[in-house]
């Protein structure tokens, strides 16, 4: 998809802003634990542990290929079963509210790529008419669909090859199956 995805955005044209590297994503986030650590509540103690920024931008990326978003994270209530949950989800929100603030005019995300490639698919004549095969998946993420949707728009022929074992494809799926994953994707 990676590949696939800067193809369509190099041929479709200048997106206006560079991707930050991860390095600068790092120090991004670093940045903005550090100035707004008094709005913190559980993750205040762990600004300065080693891998926390890291560990928290790996998160953001999860949930930006998730379709989560900071406006989503407002509407989870709170459960009292899970100490802390209510803390941790409002942390993360001030932190990709700040973190999406400090990308607007300056940076693309290249978590977004997918988002970005999936909106310019319609105007790529690499994918108008072509035949496309997909395979090395055994699952999705929902931004991994949305592109695969524009591809299948766009292609004349669109092949994705699944690893599974025939005689599994004929049980019921069990969520113990070495190959459940592929076979929600599937079914």
């Amino acid at each position: 998809f990676r590949r696939l995805c800067m193809r369509v955005l190099e041929e479709t044209g200048n997106l206006g802003l560079p991707f930050i590297t991860a390095v600068g994503k790092s120090m991004a986030i670093q940045s903005i634990l550090w100035e707004h650590r008094k709005d913190l509540t559980v993750f205040a103690p762990m600004v300065n542990y080693p891998g926390f920024r890291e560990t928290l931008g790996r998160t953001l990326s999860e949930m930006t290929a998730y379709g989560v978003s900071p406006s989503t994270l407002e509407g989870i209530p709170e459960d009292r079963a899970v100490p802390f949950l209510q803390g941790k989800v409002q942390d993360l929100k001030v932190v990709f509210d700040r973190y999406r603030e400090f990308l607007q005019g300056r940076f693309l995300d290249p978590d977004d790529y997918l988002n970005l490639a999936a909106e310019r698919m319609p105007s790529s004549s690499l994918l108008r008419g072509a035949t496309v095969y997909i395979d090395g998946f055994s699952g999705f993420t929902p931004a991994q669909y949305g592109a695969l949707l524009e591809i299948m728009k766009a292609a004349s022929q669109v092949t994705v090859a699944l690893c599974a074992d025939r005689a599994e494809m004929g049980r019921a799926i069990s969520v113990a199956s070495l190959f459940h994953p592929t076979r929600e994707v599937h079914d």
